[in-house]
């Protein structure tokens, strides 16, 4: 099983508009100093994902969705409401955002940590595999108060 809730590297957004529009970003990109030499290689998934991949995106959400919802009520953590395929928490009452980040992950559960947790559900991550990371987080969290 993929880890269920990982967090991938994150790359350079991409921007979608009429020829206008990303002409005027691009220009500002280049005003405000910044520019990438390799951009089709971090374009070229994203390309693909939007021919591909557009309408199981609503599965991320769902996903996502799901997750939150099994956190609500989670001792030492304050979960908000998915709207995206990305869910964030925030550590309460006492409990060490780095001790809980390593637990989790010990477990197979990825996510950043700060005091903003950050989970994000995508392709590689079921249903099944959302539902046993909620399972995961619902149970670490008792054991990471500082």
């Amino acid at each position: 099983m993929g880890s269920p809730a990982e967090l991938r590297r994150s790359g350079p957004l991409v921007l979608l508009g009429s020829r206008e529009f990303v002409g005027e970003a691009r220009r500002w990109r280049k005003v405000l100093g910044g520019g990438l030499r390799q951009a089709g290689v971090l374009a070229a998934p994203a390309s693909y994902a939007l021919d591909h991949h557009v309408e199981r995106l609503a599965e991320d959400h769902a996903n996502a969705a799901l997750f939150a919802e099994a956190l609500d009520g989670v001792p030492g953590l304050e979960v908000a409401a998915a709207r995206t395929n990305m869910v964030f928490a925030r550590a309460i009452a006492g409990v060490t955002p780095q001790d809980l980040v390593g637990r989790l992950a010990a477990r197979g559960v990825l996510c950043t940590g700060g005091p903003q947790f950050r989970f994000v559900f995508h392709l590689d991550v079921s249903r099944e595999d959302a539902e046993r990371a909620a399972i995961v987080v619902r149970e670490t969290p008792a054991g990471c108060t500082a």
